[in-house]
């Protein structure tokens, strides 16, 4: 029996179950207190010196923590058997503690291995810092070459004359960049004054400035809010880009302080301000040619719907609220005679008043028109006529906001429901003293200008002669009519 079977003895170095120190290789041990491999000094070479060093260990347990059951139940049926053979309950315990032990003492160090090279394999695809370096380089001399190559070659802005930074500013902010960001923050201010209240419900006029620009007036500080915002807006596009794509006049802005101005600033401004001042132009001339020349002598302008509710904006357009209608004086060759009377002291045949009465049947003295005068009518939709000024201004298509039509239509409608038409006769240099708002005056076209506009405004349309024609005829044959009734036959033939 002593020789038949082996007694088995627990290791006396063995340790606990969550223990992988026990009972460790020669070499792993070796390893471990030697110091790192030469794989983990390249892999130090690559790693920063602040990141945390890899704790194999706490690796190997977890994955031990892991692995063990299996492990066990793996073993589980060979010392089964031998217990079931006749072996004692000692010696299957003692069979189930060398199975735990063998696990405990090999496998951890098997797993150290594997874990090692697995981070071996990992540290060998990281980029070396040799690497690292080359590439930088690489980069910085790609990137900064042409940046340092542009600095020599550009003249620095202290050094520019003021033609030449002139023309650096128009090379950056050229006419289309400026009118492509003009029609929406044009927008963003109307929009900021329909809840201002000095505004006084002017939400036009601000766009016109006087010549001299006195800082406290309102025209200027709004109008100067808005070329603001344009050359800041172009700023921040700036900064979006890399920095060897930014011009060198304004290489690294990024915005823009009001409160803060260099000569580049200066100059920008200046090509913003003219540049959104293009449009002024035509922009006088529509709202002269559509509205104001019906506030001269001779002509009148009123609402078709004074008594109409105010609408939303989004069902402004068309809307009876803003229906109004001229009524102005015009011949074939748009000429007016002087002196032709006041609005509303002409009367016109065509309109079915004789000498001595007025179109709508009053007493007044009034006089025949001169031949060749007629009156014509011409209606509008005031939101029609202030998409029309917003698009010259911004000199685009550009749709406006329905919100921003909606009030630049009631400045409109104020222009016509005032009494006041005094500001139709004011001089240049009053008008460039006029503080605003509601100075709309500012919008009247230069009187050179206004001469010359009076002679296609007061020139009768294709339309216009058609109905004239067509009005005439009828009256002619009521004319006849009559004379025939009357005449009873005693007239001589040559009468």
């Amino acid at each position: 029996m002593a020789s038949g079977r082996r007694k088995v003895r627990p290791r006396l170095n063995s340790t606990d179950s969550g223990s992988d120190d026990a009972a460790p290789p020669p070499r792993a041990a070796s390893a471990r207190r030697g110091g790192r491999t030469a794989a983990a000094a390249a892999a130090a070479s690559v790693m920063p010196a602040a990141a945390t060093p890899i704790d194999h260990k706490a690796t190997a347990r977890a994955l031990m923590d892991m692995m063990r059951p299996e492990l066990a139940a793996m073993l589980a049926p060979s010392v089964t058997a031998s217990t079931a053979g006749g072996a004692t309950a000692a010696m299957g315990s003692a069979s189930e503690e060398a199975v735990k032990n063998h696990i405990d003492a090999t496998m951890p160090g098997l797993v150290r291995a594997s874990v090692k090279a697995e981070i071996q394999v990992l540290l060998a695809s990281l980029p070396s810092l040799v690497d690292v370096k080359s590439a930088a380089a690489v980069w910085l001399s790609h990137t900064l070459k042409p940046i340092l190559s542009d600095l020599l070659l550009q003249r620095g802005v202290e050094r520019m004359s003021t033609q030449e930074l002139r023309t650096a500013v128009n090379s950056v902010f050229t006419t289309a960049k400026i009118r492509g960001v003009h029609a929406a923050l044009l927008t963003r201010r109307i929009l900021g004054l329909l809840n201002d209240p000095s505004a006084s419900g002017d939400f036009i006029t601000f766009n016109f400035p006087p010549v001299h620009k006195v800082a406290d007036y309102w025209t200027v500080i709004h109008f100067n809010k808005v070329v603001y915002f344009v050359y800041h807006t172009s700023l921040v596009e700036n900064g979006a880009l890399p920095v060897d794509k930014q011009p060198h006049i304004i290489r690294g802005r990024n915005k823009f302080n009001p409160t803060s101005i260099n000569r580049v600033d200066d100059a920008a401004l200046s090509v913003t301000r003219n540049t959104i001042n293009d449009g002024r132009s035509t922009t006088r001339g529509i709202f002269f040619a559509k509205l104001a020349a019906s506030f001269e002598e001779g002509s009148t302008c009123e609402q078709l719907f004074p008594d109409a509710a105010m609408p939303e904006p989004s069902e402004a357009a068309g809307h009876q609220y803003f229906a109004y209608e001229m009524t102005l004086l015009v011949s074939d060759n748009g000429e007016i005679p002087a002196g032709c009377g006041a609005a509303g002291a002409v009367a016109d045949p065509s309109d079915g008043a004789g000498a001595g009465r007025a179109a709508d049947g009053s007493d007044a003295d009034v006089r025949l028109l001169p031949a060749g005068l007629h009156r014509a009518k011409r209606t509008g939709c005031l939101v029609n006529l202030a998409k029309l000024m917003l698009q010259a201004l911004v000199r685009s298509a550009h749709i406006s906001d329905e919100r921003v039509l909606f009030a630049v239509a009631c400045s409109m409608r104020l222009v016509i429901t005032s009494d006041d038409k005094s500001w139709m006769t004011l001089s240049r240099s009053q008008v460039e003293n006029a503080r605003g708002p509601c100075c709309w005056a500012i919008m009247l076209p230069r009187l050179s200008r206004r001469v010359e506009m009076r002679v296609e405004i007061h020139t009768m349309s294709p339309e216009e002669r058609e109905a004239l024609l067509a009005d005439e005829g009828g009256l002619a044959d009521d004319l006849a009519a009559a004379t025939a009734a009357n005449d009873g036959g005693d007239n001589p033939d040559w009468f």
